[in-house]
């Protein structure tokens, strides 16, 4: 299954407290964070970091008043009601989330209509993709999982129900070149030469 259409994209992941004004240390900081200044976000609590998180993760929400530095990779942000390093601690090891359909609406505006490929998607957009043999043209699996290890991305394909090809989850690379071109009005891609990884 995808994401549910009330799931939360992540932003970034808050660090410790900078400085005694309520400034916080971010990682794991994703490319759209900054079109979010000036707007309301979800601070989210999940035990391990995931691409996509539930909307029961969301413990309240706040507006990104600043990101520092101002250009390039943010390494620092300042939230509204956020003035003290003590407030500032509350929010050590959550995330800044922000609904799957405002991504998914800004996704769309910059990319327009066609095939895409596949490591030219957001994470969130692999999630819940259904993956066809590009030879039979059967569907066999869905991405359930995106896995960044910097160096390498794994993409984890889980078994569709009631489907024999698959038997177990398997773990290819982003950048296999037997992808095909995601259809995300189809919400599926073709995989090639698979079952080497069987």
């Amino acid at each position: 299954m995808g994401p549910q259409d009330d799931s939360l994209v992540v932003l970034a992941r808050i660090g410790r407290p900078h400085g005694i004004r309520g400034e916080v240390c971010l990682d794991r900081v994703g490319q759209h964070l900054r079109k979010f200044v000036e707007k309301e976000v979800a601070i989210c609590r999940a035990p391990v970091y995931q691409p996509v998180l539930p909307a029961a993760t969301q413990v309240k929400t706040t507006r990104i008043v600043s990101l520092s530095p101002k250009t390039g990779p943010a390494a620092r942000a300042l939230f509204a009601g956020v003035e003290s390093r003590e407030v500032a601690q509350e929010l050590t090891q959550s995330f800044i989330a922000a609904p799957l359909g405002t991504l998914r609406e800004m996704a769309q505006k910059e990319r327009g209509e066609g095939g895409v490929a596949l490591e030219a998607l957001w994470y969130f957009e692999m999630i819940g993709l259904r993956v066809v043999d590009a030879e039979t043209l059967e569907p066999f699996a869905r991405i359930s999982a995106v896995d960044d290890w910097e160096k390498n991305t794994i993409v984890t394909l889980e078994p569709l129900p009631g489907e024999n090809v698959l038997q177990s989850p398997l773990e290819i690379p982003l950048l296999y070149p037997h992808w095909g071109m995601a259809d995300l009005y189809k919400r599926e891609i073709t995989l090639a030469e698979w079952r080497i990884f069987v």
